[in-house]
């Protein structure tokens, strides 16, 4: 495998089961987890989210990646990163919210280096726990399909991740391997 961890980021919309899946697959590959950063930062502030928190929140979330990527780097060759949310929910939560961007954030977001996006879908049971805005299905969806057209045309690989139960942990098990077998040396038949 090469020098540089493998990335995955794991996005979509809300109580879609992407923490549950992060703290899966960090136990599954022993991989360094990042966790959201906008939920610390909103627990703390007390308070919805301005369109001038996600800058902020952004700057967080970069720096866990930061520092999970220094850490892996220090680990074993081969390492894997594992990040519950990134800059791309970031960027889209402020589409959404704000109908706009910042370009400190896109510029961020064009810098990240991404192996895989793991894109779950909502087809999960809705939670409320005081963060979450969309308990309608069909805003849900709506959210899933503005992920699933930001993934459509980038560089990374992107796996849509679905099903209940195990079946959302093996869909993204597989994914994640043929990225790892794509990063080993390919080696002549003997």
């Amino acid at each position: 495998m090469k020098d540089n961890p493998i990335r995955i980021s794991i996005i979509g919309p809300e109580c879609s089961g992407k923490t549950t899946l992060a703290d899966q697959l960090a136990s599954h590959f022993d991989a360094k987890l990042v966790s959201e950063y906008a939920r610390t930062y909103l627990e703390q502030k007390g308070a919805p989210a301005s369109y001038e928190d996600l800058y902020q929140i952004a700057i967080g979330q970069h720096e866990l990646e930061n520092q999970a990527e220094k850490a892996a780097l220090a680990k074993a060759q081969g390492s894997v990163i594992i990040s519950d949310t990134d800059l791309q929910v970031v960027r889209i939560w402020s589409e959404i919210a704000f109908e706009k961007c910042d370009n400190r954030i896109l510029s961020m977001l064009a810098a990240a280096r991404r192996d895989i996006y793991l894109l779950t879908y909502p087809d999960l049971v809705w939670v409320a726990d005081g963060q979450r805005e969309y308990p309608d299905e069909k805003d849900r969806l709506r959210i899933f399909h503005h992920y699933l057209d930001s993934m459509v045309g980038q560089q990374s690989f992107f796996e849509i991740i679905k099903g209940q139960g195990t079946l959302r942990l093996e869909t993204a098990i597989i994914a994640i391997n043929r990225v790892i077998s794509a990063r080993l040396p390919h080696q002549d038949p003997a």
